[in-house]
């Protein structure tokens, strides 16, 4: 949860392994202005691997929308968005784990 923010669900691991089970890193929340949202994900040399600034689009281990899919490992990620009571502007940053 973010302060102010409302409620924000961040999964700390993911398994895109095409079992159809938890196979997609993707934000769900509450009281969030949606339409000013961005999320980046980084590498552990910090190039960024995936960004949208659509709420809907969810993370598949796909390394800037190519066929190439990023090896297991900690990804660093970091969303930014609007209080939908508020307007104002808040930060999350956290690790994801990728596990195949």
């Amino acid at each position: 949860m973010i302060k102010g923010a409302g409620k924000l669900k961040l999964p700390n691991i993911f398994t895109p392994n095409g079992d159809g089970i938890n196979d997609v890193f993707q934000v769900e929340g509450t009281g969030i202005d949606m339409t000013n949202f961005q999320i980046d994900i980084f590498n552990r040399w910090g190039e960024k691997v995936f960004s949208s600034n659509d709420p809907q689009q969810a993370w598949t281990g796909g390394a800037n929308g190519s066929e190439y899919y990023v090896p297991n490992g900690v990804y660093n990620y970091h969303v930014s968005m609007n209080s939908l009571k508020t307007g104002e502007r808040f930060d999350s940053k956290g690790h994801i784990s990728i596990i195949r």
